[in-house]
């Protein structure tokens, strides 16, 4: 039988313990470089998901339906309720309304009249909660009275959309609907879909 091999210099031996440690901690460093380099690509993955679902999103904002100058006639009324001042009146305190007033029932609920983006959301100079919604065109809607807003600036919203609701205290809440052209408020009864001065809430 061959004589048995004799095991190496203990110099050999250190180095050869060495050459593992380092082929050990090199495999860690890839595996590890692999593992980001494999997260990097899932969270690159998930932004462009997110950005496509942003983009889709806006895609469809500005394809709903027709153009806002053609919408006359054709939006939803932003909060069930009666029209109790209108656009040119004179109301009690004596200035000229550049909008509409709608009694609205306690609590309800108010919706975007036609597709936009949050421009203004946040208390306003004695009005309540005021949202102000840019559509295409240059048109820009006013909500005024709200008691809570649920939208943020930078939100786009479709028509129909929850915004907010009206306060529950209130005996007779009101909402202010104004829209402007260009900044220059015009009439926004044509605009509205035609129907009775009193729905139910």
């Amino acid at each position: 039988a061959p004589p048995p091999s004799a095991p190496p210099p203990a110099g050999e031996a250190a180095v050869a313990a060495r050459d593992a440690e380092q082929a050990a901690q090199a495999e860690a460093a890839r595996t590890q470089a692999e593992a980001d380099r494999t997260q990097a690509e899932a969270d690159k993955a998930g932004e462009e998901a997110e950005l496509a679902s942003r983009e889709a999103a806006a895609t469809r904002l500005t394809r709903t339906g027709k153009p806002f100058s053609q919408m006359q006639g054709l939006l939803p009324f932003p909060a069930r309720g009666r029209v109790v001042e209108t656009f040119g009146q004179v109301n009690a305190v004596g200035h000229t309304v550049k909008g509409i007033v709608i009694q609205t029932r306690k609590g309800a609920q108010v919706i975007a009249p036609y597709d936009g983006q949050v421009v203004f959301a946040g208390p306003f100079r004695g009005y309540g909660l005021l949202l102000i919604l840019e559509h295409s065109e240059g048109y820009h809607t006013l909500l005024a009275g709200l008691d809570r807003v649920d939208a943020s600036v930078g939100q786009r919203l479709l028509a129909g959309e929850p915004v907010g609701v009206m306060g529950q205290d209130d005996a007779k809440p009101t909402l202010y609907v104004e829209l402007r052209h260009h900044g220059q408020p015009v009439n926004p009864l044509p605009w509205l879909m035609a129907r009775k001065n009193k729905a139910s809430g």
